[in-house]
């Protein structure tokens, strides 16, 4: 059986819209990646009933090779770039672009965008996955992101189409699934370290230059949002400032634009977060307003939201003794 065209995938696409609860809120003009026309012009494609007459078998992310198959998994976002608009409303970035990830492995999904808003996208969400074909991600940009090998288009607008994503609530039963990071020795007597996981001091010493660093935080204070101006375009940015710590340092990182997003499900002092590839953003040397060593989110950063391990484990004791003092 030959593969078939990526092409097809995205074929009579439906305008959709989110409903209203999914806007949104913040009160900044929308830069979700579709126009309000496609907004106003239907209902989260989402909301509708998904209940596929074909079997779908059920794999682990590691387990899944390139190819044509009916196939469903489960896992969490790490990290995502939402599709984008020119200047003349043609899709710079045709597609919702998520990292998934399950313990096992992690891999791309490419969304049709259309009615479904960026302000659905968060960090550590849980998400179901029905799919009818893998690639490999062997010449794309996709092979600088760490443990990501294959991909998959997802195009839920189509009624049609045999592929689909739901966005699983966060309920008492759903709150510990698939919070094993990548690489966790799962033996329960004395396991190993986490590969490549190092202390925010050393990372920010020179760790930064560590190929796959990684590092695990606890998140301290969320700042207010802000509007910036950049140099070079005229538009403004949004950002917010997050104050990250462990037992060795403490630092700024710093979420633009729709990431900001993930944010307001965070908790000061509770919530974990476990870095790979995290942006180093060096300290500034401006003498009027210099600037420590901060971090921050580049395309291939993978961040688990309160991952189960032992160093995670560790520090989060650490923090409720911190913070009882």
């Amino acid at each position: 059986m030959s593969a078939p065209s990526i092409q097809a995938f995205y074929q009579r696409d439906v305008p959709a819209t989110p409903q209203d609860a999914s806007r949104d809120r913040t009160g900044f003009p929308r830069a979700d990646g579709f126009t309000q026309a496609e907004v106003e012009s239907g209902h989260n494609p989402l909301d509708r009933i998904w209940n596929p007459s074909e079997e779908y078998s059920e794999v682990h992310i590691g387990q899944i090779e390139p190819g044509p198959n009916r196939i469903c998994f489960t896992g969490r976002v790490v990290n995502y770039a939402p599709a984008l608009l020119d200047s003349k409303n043609n899709y710079s970035r045709p597609a919702h672009q998520l990292i998934v990830v399950d313990g096992t492995g992690a891999i791309a999904v490419k969304v049709v965008p259309i009615g479904i808003p960026a302000s659905l996208l968060v960090i550590g969400q849980l998400v179901t996955i029905w799919a009818t074909w893998v690639g490999s991600t062997g010449g794309s940009h996709h092979t600088s992101i760490p443990y990501v090998t294959t991909w998959t288009p997802i195009n839920p607008t189509n009624v049609g189409s045999k592929q689909f994503i739901q966005f699983l609530p966060d309920t008492v039963e759903n709150q510990q699934l698939y919070r094993m990071p990548l690489e966790c020795d799962r033996g329960k007597q004395d396991p190993k370290p986490l590969p490549g996981l190092m202390t925010l001091c050393q990372y920010l010493k020179t760790g930064h230059e560590t190929a796959g660093a990684r590092i695990v935080v606890c998140v301290k204070s969320i700042g207010s949002r802000k509007r910036v101006k950049s140099r070079n375009n005229p538009r403004e940015f949004e950002l917010l400032e997050v104050t990250v710590w462990d037992d060795t340092a403490s630092c700024l990182l710093t979420l633009w634009e729709e990431k900001a997003n993930s944010a307001r499900f965070w908790k000061p002092n509770k919530t974990m977060l476990l870095f790979t590839s995290p942006k180093f953003v060096p300290p500034s040397d401006n003498k009027s307003l210099p600037l420590s060593a901060s971090i921050g989110l580049d395309h291939n950063t993978l961040i688990d939201v309160d991952p189960n391990f032992q160093d995670a484990n560790w520090l989060r004791q650490w923090v409720k003794k911190r913070v009882k003092k």
